[in-house]
């Protein structure tokens, strides 16, 4: 069998795809597997090569420059058409596409042979979208903010693989052990209504270095910047300042040595938990964080309505409490890293309840409150007479 894996997202993306390629290569260890990427981000599929895996990079940038320099469409399409066929002499015998865009479902499309099983998204003869896959309907219908989904992407691309997690699935990027008591933090955020405020990480950076806890502050060019203000105000005997300054395998290697990773939601969350690094989460309510939350064993989420409510002791507090392993204050909780979130004051949760019994033939939830009986015996009344 020869397999096609398509992650054409982000570095987090990329990296909570690796527990299911890691078991899709346990599950057929003499298989060919195959996996595409952006070239932009390639640089998170640096364990391709041990687990055996062909890396095959999309150049995005390349494919469309004669549309940017030369407003040439016709060039653009002719340099897609030639990446795809010369993708496509593979002969996949299974495409799994985990990338839940449009562009992803045309190029699956254009890549099936007439013998290629497809899940992930795709599209029918006249264009349409097609979803061939359960898992990929219920990623359609239910995942995303403010949606009632607690399930994590990492399960959800795992279901859409075909495959079981084990926990051995995320320990991809072991290595050796390091000798850093440092605590990683980044400063930035895959969007900006997740980032902390930098007057506040100023804050949270002070009382640290001033209970000489060491810190390295990681991150992308575009945040240096914010990380050298910052800075201006931090005992620099504390905190080493690498943001904008370290390669993927630089940032793997620190992550994996250091004694915990604060942060909101981003790429060095996403790769603590193939490195079994413990992580306080900074969430609010523009984030999921039960679909990309931390999977690391004794991850731990502070979580406010928006990020600037989260205050600098709190999170310090915390941080606290992890490093010395008593109980904090956090709003959610991780013992292992396939066990949900355990919420500090647990709540019935009807929508939640009411997907799983919907999607996983669970038992249906208490109904909430009185009206809510009375509105779904309305909708039946509708749907009888409809049909």
């Amino acid at each position: 069998m020869v397999f096609l894996v398509i992650q054409l997202a982000r570095f987090g993306d990329i990296f909570q795809s690796w527990p299911a390629l890691t078991a899709l290569r346990r599950q057929w260890p003499k298989a060919e597997i195959h996996l595409l990427v952006r070239e932009r981000f390639k640089d998170a599929a640096l364990g391709a090569s041990e687990l055996g895996i062909v890396l095959h990079t999309l150049p995005t940038a390349a494919i469309l420059a004669p549309i940017t320099t030369d407003d040439n469409e016709g060039e653009a399409l002719h340099r897609i058409e030639s990446f795809v066929q010369q993708l496509k002499q593979n002969n996949f015998g299974r495409i799994i596409n985990l990338s839940f865009s449009p562009f992803s479902s045309y190029l699956t499309d254009a890549l099936t042979g007439d013998h290629t099983e497809v899940s992930g998204y795709t599209r029918h003869p006249d264009g349409f979208l097609r979803i061939p896959d359960d898992s990929s309907a219920y990623f359609y219908a239910q995942v995303g903010v403010h949606r009632p989904n607690r399930y994590h992407v990492s399960e959800i691309f795992a279901a859409v693989a075909g495959v079981d997690l084990l926990e051995q699935d995320f320990c991809l990027l072991s290595g050796p052990v390091g000798k850093s008591s440092a605590i990683v933090v980044h400063l930035g955020a895959s969007q900006q209504q997740k980032i902390y405020p930098p007057e506040l990480w100023r804050e949270v950076l002070k009382t640290l270095g001033a209970q000489s806890m060491p810190v390295i502050l990681v991150g992308s060019v575009a945040e240096r910047a914010m990380s050298e203000t910052i800075c201006a105000e931090v005992d620099n005997q504390w905190v080493q300042n690498r943001v904008g300054q370290s390669s993927m395998a630089d940032l793997c290697q620190w992550v994996h040595d250091a004694r915990l990773v604060v942060g909101a939601d981003s790429a060095p969350v996403q790769i603590a938990a193939l490195t079994g690094t413990p992580v306080l989460n900074l969430s609010c309510a523009s984030v999921n964080f039960w679909e990309t939350g931390p999977m690391s064993a004794g991850s731990r989420i502070l979580y406010a309505g928006q990020m600037h409510k989260i205050t600098p002791a709190q999170i310090v507090n915390e941080v606290r409490s992890m490093l010395n392993g008593t109980e904090g204050a956090a709003f959610a909780t991780r013992e292992k890293p396939l066990t949900v979130f355990k919420l500090k004051n647990e709540d019935d949760d009807f929508y939640w309840g009411l997907i799983q019994a919907l999607y996983t033939a669970a038992d249906y939830p208490p109904l909430p409150k009185d009206h809510s009986a009375l509105g779904f015996h309305r909708l039946y009344d509708l749907a009888d007479l409809a049909d």
